[in-house]
């Protein structure tokens, strides 16, 4: 549906907000950045990302390369 990632991943505070601030709203979002971006935002490192691509997954989608 159109609930965000970050809300089904029960993103809140920092983590959350670096990820809106990036205009990276939805798992689709995701596509159009690398994953090496994603883990430069701050509050984002390993587990963040395994569960960002864990949802991406789900998708069909991938970081970009």
């Amino acid at each position: 549906g159109s609930t965000s990632y970050t809300s089904r991943m029960s993103y809140r505070g920092p983590r959350a907000a670096r990820l809106v601030q990036a205009n990276l709203l939805r798992a689709a979002d995701l596509s159009r950045v690398t994953r090496e971006k994603v883990l430069g935002l701050h509050g984002i490192g390993p587990d963040a990302i395994r569960k960002l691509e864990a949802a991406m997954v789900m998708k069909g989608i991938r970081f970009r390369t």
